[in-house]
This record gives C-alpha cells, structure tokens and sequence, in this order.
C-alpha cells in the first residue's frame, strides 16, 4: 500500500481525528472512507444546475443531515425546507 503526504491545516485535521475517533476507525482508515465516497458521486457536467451554489449548498447539507442521522429513512428534502423557513 502507498502513502501519502497530505497538508492540511491544525484545526481540519484535529476535525478529522475527531471524526475518526467518533467512528473508532484510525485516522488513515478515516480519510480513505471519504474519498472512497467523493469518488462514487457523479461529477456534474459544466454548466449543468450541479454546478449552482445554492444547489451545491442543498446537496452538502443533504450529505451532512444524513449522515448526522445515521438512518437510511431520512427526509433530506423535509430537512432543508425546515432550515428553510417559509419561502413566503
């Protein structure tokens, strides 16, 4: 197995190591979980709605909102309509 040197500010790797002890997985364990899952998601073609912030924004707190819950049942469109607020 290779390794990597990676840099990366203090206080995102202490954010890591928070993580992956959270998890009780090593750190290197950790971090190649995430990219495993960067790599599944479809990169969105150039000028497709993906690539909008606001759509951008939905999606990372999706991703979060569903992890933080650990239920494959989560309502990630109720989720953010609530963080929302009325569109009114």
């Amino acid at each position: 197995m290779a390794k990597v040197l990676v840099t990366m500010p203090d206080k995102f790797l202490n954010k890591v190591d928070r993580a992956a002890k959270a998890e009780h997985r090593s750190r290197s364990e950790w971090i190649r979980e995430a990219l495993r899952e960067r790599l599944q998601r479809p990169r969105p073609k150039r000028g497709s709605i993906l690539h909008k912030p606001n759509v951008q924004w939905a999606l990372n707190v999706m991703d979060k909102a569903a992890r933080k819950k650990h239920n494959p049942n989560f309502d990630s469109v109720a989720f953010i309509r609530k963080m929302r607020g009325p569109l009114g």
